[in-house]
């Protein structure tokens, strides 16, 4: 017997690439979020781009000098980023931290409000609408992706007023304050050793891979096999967040335990991500491309409650606050800003060309050290390759 809906899913259609920028539906139609709404798309893949590249130049076209609304701006300024996403100068995290913000700009004020209205009055009460609720790191991150929503308007002459300088920064004292009592974001090398024996085949290597090199989890999402040298142990994967330059040590129990994790690799889903180290049981990212799911965060956090280190502030970025913590004792901080991805903007850097991996793997044999109390290649774990 046919299901009623089996129709429909064969009229589907398919991407012709993974960086297709349309979502293909089951009605044979494409669709694509612009600025919040929904436009749908249809004909063949080529057609349904055409229509939609026309869709943005419309929603981008320049409105009459003095009658720019705020939905015209937060429009203008959506389209110009996804741009900005589809050609890799801007990652979809960021994108989507400014259509959050957008999206409360859009629901504070009229959508018809002519900017030009805009007062210091207005920046108040919007920045007030930021900061309600929210500590004050994350009213700085709200204050600061708004405030350049703003200044993108103003700098294309979409309105008149700096209305992004009335929009106040939270004080330094602020942030001061509320990084004092936040709970220590710090493990021990006991809870970090019960953690690595308690993991599975995945988590393992990616634990390993935080508190060896400062991995996050992008990181450890976006890692291909090219950026990895276990033959000699070493990977040179920049860092996704904002192309960085890394370079690290790898210890012989981060090499066994990659070797173990890529042996029994789940297929992925899309071929794409082939040559990704970790892919999900389920064979998805264990980081979505849009930043929108964290499968590794869950499964760490439910990992550290079933070990017993679960506390406030504990989660799988603190492996690399304890790596930066860690390492600095080494007495060699630029070594360990080359391992963590920072830049470095001192005026040493412009007249500095790199430096000897003998202070890289000095950094990585402090650090392991502190973790299993023996230098690299004795004292620690041992995993077997499986398969």
């Amino acid at each position: 017997m046919t299901h009623p809906t089996d129709s429909r899913r064969s009229s589907k259609p398919e991407k012709p690439s993974p960086d297709f920028p349309l979502t293909p539906r089951a009605d044979g139609r494409w669709m694509k979020r612009i600025y919040g709404k929904l436009y749908y798309f249809t004909g063949t893949a080529d057609e349904a781009r055409a229509k939609y590249e026309a869709k943005l130049l419309e929603i981008a076209a320049p409105e009459p000098a003095g009658e720019t609304q705020i939905r015209h701006l937060l429009e203008a300024f959506a389209v110009a980023k996804e741009a900005d996403v589809e050609i890799g100068q801007l990652s979809r995290n960021t994108f989507n931290g400014y259509r959050r913000m957008c999206d409360i700009v859009y629901t504070h004020f009229s959508r018809l409000r002519p900017v030009a209205s805009l007062t210091r009055q207005d920046a108040d009460a919007l920045r007030l609408r930021l900061c309600k609720g929210v500590g004050a790191k994350t009213q700085q991150d709200h204050i600061t992706r708004t405030r350049v929503v703003f200044k993108w308007a103003y700098d294309r002459e979409l309105m008149t007023q700096p209305f992004h300088l009335w929009i106040k920064q939270v004080s330094m004292k602020t942030l001061k304050r509320y990084q004092a009592q936040r709970p220590s974001r710090l493990m021990t090398a006991d809870e970090i050793r019960q953690l690595i024996d308690a993991a599975t085949v995945r988590m393992r290597a990616m634990i390993l891979l935080g508190i060896n090199c400062g991995f996050g989890g992008t990181d450890c999402s976006d890692l291909t096999t090219e950026w990895l040298d276990l033959d000699n142990g070493w990977h040179t994967f920049a860092r996704p967040k904002t192309g960085e330059p890394r370079r690290a040590k790898l210890w012989p129990e981060t090499v066994a335990a990659l070797q173990v994790a890529i042996s029994q690799r789940p297929r992925p889903r899309n071929t794409a991500h082939a040559d990704r180290v970790f892919i999900t049981r389920k064979g998805t990212l264990y980081v979505s491309e849009d930043r929108t799911r964290d499968s590794l965060g869950r499964e760490f956090t439910t990992l550290a409650r079933r070990v017993g280190v679960a506390r406030p502030g504990v989660s799988f970025y603190s492996l690399r606050h304890c790596f930066e913590t860690v390492s600095g004792d080494a007495c060699d901080q630029v070594a360990t800003n080359l391992v963590m991805g920072h830049a470095d903007g001192t005026m040493a850097a412009n007249y500095r060309h790199g430096i000897k991996d003998d202070r890289l793997a000095a950094v990585a044999d402090h650090v392991h050290r502190w973790l299993f109390g023996a230098p690299m290649g004795r004292g620690g774990r041992t995993f077997k390759v499986v398969g």
